[in-house]
């Protein structure tokens, strides 16, 4: 039996609980292999391979969850973006998110990325990588900021294997779409507090981008 989350929540266990654990384990593999129940299908799909023995990337085993786009302080930038940028790296992880449109009642103003000023981003090939690029742009669009230009060159192009979750790589593709799209609704709220219909829209223009990119996924609004 492992002890890595153990180990990692610092959790101690003396040796009855430990027994008690163990007990329990067995009459768990017993139900599973005998098929009187089943974990979530996540779990079954990502339990014991490379994403949680290696990369040690347990949100896989989860088949949903939920954000609430109201950010706790509405004058953090960290804060308001922090919800697109869970659903992005989640549902890349193959979790199905909720969400709800309460971003609408924080009185947040776009004020639109600058014009005239551009930086560069390299984008990295992974999947942070890509949600930091999400970050970026929406920073830049908040805060009026200069609007990134993002170098996709060291993305795998489309055909590439996905050693870790498997599957084909669809390229940079399905990010350049989704850079755009982002650069179009959110230069029409330029002066424009976020209402309910440009947070669903974000969400749905990430979602869309992650399914494109070979993650199938489902999203559901909360209001």
């Amino acid at each position: 039996m492992s002890s890595y989350h153990y180990e990692n929540q610092k959790i101690s266990v003396n040796e009855s609980e430990f027994e008690d654990i163990k007990k329990d384990s067995f009459i768990m593999y017993d139900k599973i292999f005998n098929f009187k129940f089943l974990p979530p299908g996540r779990g079954l799909w990502s339990m014991g391979t490379n994403i949680t023995d290696c990369k040690k990337i347990f949100t896989s085993l989860n088949n949903c969850a939920f954000v609430s786009t109201k950010p706790k302080n509405p004058n953090n930038i960290e804060e308001i973006i922090k919800p697109y940028l869970f659903l992005m790296d989640n549902a890349m992880l193959g979790v199905g998110i909720g969400f709800d449109t309460k971003a609408s009642e924080a009185n947040i103003m776009i004020k639109g990325a600058l014009k005239d000023k551009k930086v560069n981003f390299l984008v990295e090939d992974s999947r942070e990588g890509w949600v930091d690029s999400l970050g970026a742009l929406l920073k830049a669009y908040i805060l009026g900021l200069e609007k990134p230009v993002f170098d996709y060159s060291i993305v795998r192009p489309a055909g590439s294997p996905l050693k870790i979750f498997g599957g084909i790589s669809a390229g940079p593709g399905p990010l350049i779409e989704l850079h755009k799209s982002l650069d179009e609704i959110l230069d029409r709220y330029r002066g424009k507090v976020m209402d309910t219909r440009l947070v669903v829209d974000i969400m749905n223009l990430i979602g869309r981008g992650v399914v494109s990119g070979n993650i199938s996924k489902e999203f559901f609004i909360l209001n």
